[in-house]
């Protein structure tokens, strides 16, 4: 093994004046730091076993870093094999991966928060967009918009807010999506699809997914497209099983795909069906992820909001403004505002301007 001169110099200078013993140890590497720093430790153990100072009998890794986790476990593993195989070290390595993560063990922190910043970006556009010619793009019925006022108790405020979050929410339902797609990309040896046909695979090739966040968002000829992609990954990659996952659906299941989809009779033993817990446990290899995760979004959510920047202007949907600001002009109502916006045209209601 050679090791570069100034690591070299460096453990010489700190071996001067000490007693030249043989020791044979168990040691405790407490590593907290980058990779580099973990290298450097195994060259440091290995200079002194080289040099007869100490036999090395095992080392363990206690990491806590949590950044890059996997792929620094990785390669310390193949530097430590190496090094075992050339030295003959008994019980080189043993690892112990303790995060000390503050919400969940498949996935790190980091990538969680990355993912509600994500989810939460997609909100705020979602929210901006909804001018008011979006708001009026299905007209509002403003005679219903009295009774829900007088029968629900509600102002005037709270209705068209009300429909504005009807309205975010189905422009956020795909960002679900992409929020369990980007979750369980982020557990190893995972990854999320990019335009390649589908949502989840594993990195090596064993598992191909397309995601769908509830189970009625699918009609006939979309699951018959659905299976018949999932079908070419599976007749492609022969030792994989592919999946149709619905993260929220009517059961909890993991069953093979099968029926008629638009009279066409479809069946393949390596194309399944799985409900959003048990993927999430088939993944991780943990039995209540999904759960897990259910519990911890609040603790995360307000830990996110608390760090992100709080100068910045609230971004507020622009329709109600809008509305709210022509009303004052006009000296009208809210109500009698909507009802000429959306019907002037009707008789009788021009005379609300």
């Amino acid at each position: 093994m050679v090791f570069r001169k100034k690591y070299k110099d460096l453990y010489t200078n700190f071996l001067v004046g000490i007693e030249p013993k043989i020791y044979e140890i168990t040691l405790l590497v407490i590593t907290p730091g980058s990779l580099r720093c973990k290298v450097c430790s195994i060259h440091c153990l290995l200079f002194l076993y080289i040099s007869g100072w100490i036999c090395v009998h095992s080392i363990t890794f206690l990491f806590s870093q949590k950044s890059r986790m996997t792929q620094n476990i990785s390669r310390i593993k193949n530097l430590s094999k190496r090094y075992s195989h050339e030295f003959g070290f008994q019980g080189l390595c043993t690892y112990f991966c303790q995060m000390a993560n503050k919400y969940l063990t498949y996935i790190s922190d980091e990538h969680l928060l990355k993912c509600i910043e994500n989810l939460y970006n997609s909100y705020k556009k979602a929210q901006a967009s909804i001018t008011t010619k979006k708001f009026y793009s299905n007209k509002i019925d403003p005679i219903k918009f009295q009774f829900d006022k007088s029968f629900n108790g509600l102002d005037e405020e709270s209705i068209i807010k009300g429909e504005i979050a009807r309205q975010i929410d189905k422009s956020v339902n795909n960002a679900i999506g992409t929020f369990h797609e980007e979750i369980l990309g982020g557990i190893e040896g995972y990854e999320m699809g990019s335009h390649s046909g589908y949502d989840i695979k594993a990195t090596d090739n064993t598992l191909f997914a397309e995601l769908k966040n509830k189970h009625n968002t699918m009609n006939s000829s979309a699951a018959e497209s659905v299976f018949q992609k999932l079908e070419k990954f599976a007749e492609t990659y022969p030792t994989s099983t592919c999946y149709q996952v619905q993260i929220w659906s009517t059961k909890s299941f993991n069953e093979t795909w099968g029926g008629s989809l638009n009279g066409k009779d479809y069946r393949h033993p390596r194309v399944r069906k799985i409900s959003g817990d048990k993927f999430y446990a088939l993944l991780s290899g943990e039995k209540k992820s999904l759960y897990n995760l259910y519990k911890i979004l609040p603790t995360a959510i307000t830990d996110f909001l608390e760090v992100i920047d709080q100068t910045s202007e609230e971004v507020a949907p622009s329709a109600y403004k809008e509305i709210k600001n022509e009303a004052q002009r006009l000296s009208n109502t809210i109500v009698d505002q909507i009802a000429f916006d959306n019907f002037s045209y009707y008789l009788g209601f021009d005379s609300l301007k």
